[in-house]
């Protein structure tokens, strides 16, 4: 009986212990990193060539952001593995854990610095007004473009260049450069505002498009791009410090620029 009383009583204690344990609160991400080595999951939204885009033939996300961080992740000690985040949720995708860090052509903003901590730049735009070539004699200028509708990309700096400095200028928006730049086209909008490389990409590069549209000279802004961590995730972000200063130390991305044409 008294030994019946004292297993009984072990049970009680080890059920009592299970039941004080603290739960695990590392995010989804960063747990499958403890279990895939130095595995780092970083968000990227592939709709931005020539930085990050989807390859047609073989579904891979390729461009210069993949390729640089593939060097950063060398010469910071940590393998990168990407993950195709729609642009809308790409930041709730580092907030709730699904994702150790964002890479996806993100300005570095005040704003977006309360929320997050950013990488060392590695890049740095403008923005830039894409039109018809054939509307060139008569949109030299934003000022020429009152009274039309341009295009702007939901959540992005262009979008709120648009919104705070040329309000009474009517925009559409999208969720991603792409079908914007098929309505500029197809003349449903009139210029669209977007990064530098993209706007070259499509006016220069691209065939179905670089022989319609063109880049007006002006530029409307002086940004940098960052890579985006949490605010708690400061070993992370030393190594990609560390990679992004030895990649840049070593030229490797102004050789990525010359092979992207940017």
């Amino acid at each position: 009986m008294k030994k019946a009383l004292l297993s009984f009583l072990l049970l009680l204690g080890t059920l009592a212990t299970g039941c004080d344990k603290p739960q695990d609160d590392t995010p989804p991400a960063l747990a499958q990193e403890k279990t895939a080595g130095n595995a780092v999951i970083f968000a990227i939204n592939p709709d931005y060539p020539p930085m990050e885009q989807v390859d047609p033939k073989t579904g891979e996300i390729v461009g210069f952001t993949p390729e640089l961080l593939k060097a950063i992740g060398e010469k910071g000690g940590f393998t990168p593995k990407l993950k195709n985040v729609d642009w809308k949720a790409i930041f709730g995708a580092l907030e709730t854990g699904e994702v150790d860090a964002i890479i996806s052509s993100v300005t570095i903003t005040e704003e977006r610095r309360q929320k997050y901590d950013f990488s060392d730049s590695y890049y740095s735009i403008s923005q830039r007004l894409v039109i018809r070539k054939g509307d060139a004699d008569f949109i030299k200028g934003i000022d020429d473009l009152k009274g039309k509708k341009v295009g702007v990309q939901i959540g992005t700096t262009g979008a709120l260049l648009m919104e705070k400095q040329y309000p009474t200028i009517e925009r559409a928006t999208y969720d991603s450069p792409i079908p914007g730049m098929a309505d500029l086209i197809e003349k449903k909008i009139s210029a669209f505002m977007v990064d530098e490389p993209v706007a070259l990409q499509y006016s220069k590069q691209k065939p179905d498009s670089k022989d319609q549209l063109l880049v007006l000279d002006a530029r409307f802004s002086e940004e940098h791009y960052g890579i985006v961590v949490r605010k708690t995730d400061h070993e992370l972000l030393d190594k990609i410090n560390k990679g992004v200063r030895a990649v840049k130390e070593a030229g490797i991305d102004q050789e990525l620029r010359k092979k992207w044409l940017l």
